[in-house]
């Protein structure tokens, strides 16, 4: 049996401490009442960082 990842709201992951230097950028991508791993929220700051500027 496969253990899942903990989830997690867009409110716990602004208060993380290994979130903190990335709060704006979490406040503006993540959505109020969905959950979230720390995976998804990772790869998504990743994303967000490194995509070019139109």
């Amino acid at each position: 049996m496969a253990k899942e990842n903990p989830k997690f709201t867009k409110e716990q992951l602004l208060s993380a401490k290994a979130f903190a230097g990335q709060r704006d950028i979490l406040n503006a991508l993540l959505e109020e009442g969905k959950l979230y791993t720390a995976d998804e929220v990772a790869q998504m700051v990743t994303d967000f960082l490194s995509r070019e500027v139109e």
